[in-house]
């Protein structure tokens, strides 16, 4: 469901610049053999390592076409001569991302939670962001932000976790009422 936008679009240039962003640009992927899942930022500091350049703190942005924007805290490897490139896995087999650095977080690799916007404005799309954020801050008010591995999710955790496997199917069905209609 969520790719890599085709496009800068206005919801990009917007959420870069409520975010306080540099200009976002799309930057290749070419996956260290060594790395991780979510593990940008080591993949991104053994490539430092070994070719010199600087590990750059940003944020990822996926979109789900049509429906919804979110923009993921992301560490990608800056050459000395000047070229970004993203050495972590892309389980979804992402060839390119649609990246921006975030001058406030240099050297910040602290986990975070995703920033979301609705495309479609729905009541369904910002239920579905509303329920990912109350998740989240769940997650790390009970298992710390540096939690990793498998966690026993509270009750209310399973609630929210129950509701959203229904939406993503219920904001298609509306968002693809809404282009028919």
């Amino acid at each position: 469901m969520m790719t890599t936008p085709k496009s800068i679009s206005d919801t990009v240039l917007e959420l870069c610049e409520s975010l306080g962003l540099e200009e976002p640009q799309y930057v290749n992927v070419r996956s260290r053999s060594d790395a991780t899942d979510n593990e940008c930022f080591e993949a991104s500091r053994k490539h430092k390592r070994e070719f010199g350049g600087k590990v750059v703190t940003g944020w990822q942005f996926w979109e789900w076409p049509g429906l919804l924007l979110e923009a993921e805290n992301h560490g990608v490897w800056l050459s000395d001569d000047g070229h970004y490139l993203d050495v972590s896995t892309k389980p979804d087999g992402e060839t390119r991302i649609l990246f921006a650095a975030d001058p406030s977080r240099v050297g910040d690799d602290t986990k975070t939670d995703n920033v979301r916007r609705a495309i479609f404005d729905h009541p369904t799309v910002h239920r579905y962001i509303k329920l990912n954020e109350d998740y989240n801050r769940l997650l790390i008010q009970n298992f710390g932000a540096d939690f990793s591995g498998e966690y026993e999710p509270t009750p209310e955790m399973l609630s929210i976790y129950n509701e959203l496997q229904f939406l993503p199917a219920r904001m298609m069905q509306e968002f693809y009422s809404s282009v028919k209609g």
